[in-house]
């Protein structure tokens, strides 16, 4: 049974740098209910896989998750940027690599219950190294995987990062991998 659940009043409990948190009051088809909720500008996510068929990956210290992760180069919005302009953008500062062709291949809701984030996913290839430029505070290392083995990984949980698992998948089927 779909019920539509509508905002009736918002109060924004913290105001950050990344998100915003709110507890919502919501009217649920004549029943009232709150809803937590955390709003974010949105992402993007990029596999970068060349002639070889291997993609850039990153791995880094996630505070969330408390680990390190492996995961595609990935990178957040800025309020009203275009995602193909922050996908090119994110690239090439965590890679180093520019790609000639730059696809776009979906949007996924990686936790829509509780919150806005939508990630703009794309496959670039035909790539040419220029040189790595992270941002402040950013630490990362570089590798190449072949894609077939990052299916693999995914598939026996050691890609944990969702984005990251979802594009690889995506990429595999489009492949045929």
């Amino acid at each position: 049974m779909k019920k539509f659940e509508e905002t009736i009043q918002t109060n924004k409990v913290y105001q950050g740098r990344i998100i915003n948190v709110y507890a919502n009051l919501v009217n649920i088809e004549g029943e009232q209910g709150q809803r937590e909720f955390i709003e974010h500008t949105g992402g993007v996510c990029i596999c970068g896989l060349d002639s070889d068929n291997h993609v850039l990956v990153v791995e880094q210290y996630r505070y969330g998750a408390q680990k390190f992760l492996l995961e595609l180069p990935a990178g957040k919005l800025g309020r009203g940027e275009d995602p193909n302009h922050c996908a090119q953008r994110e690239f090439l500062e965590e890679t180093g690599y520019k790609a000639n062709s730059f696809d776009f291949i979906g949007h996924i809701y990686p936790t829509p219950a509780y919150n806005s984030e939508r990630i703009s996913c794309y496959l670039a290839s035909d790539l040419e190294f220029v040189a790595q430029n992270l941002d402040e505070g950013e630490h990362l290392d570089v590798k190449k995987i072949p894609l077939s083995t990052l299916k693999t990984m995914v598939l026996n949980g050691e890609i944990e990062d969702a984005k990251s698992a979802y594009v690889i998948l995506k990429v595999c089927a489009v492949k045929g991998i």
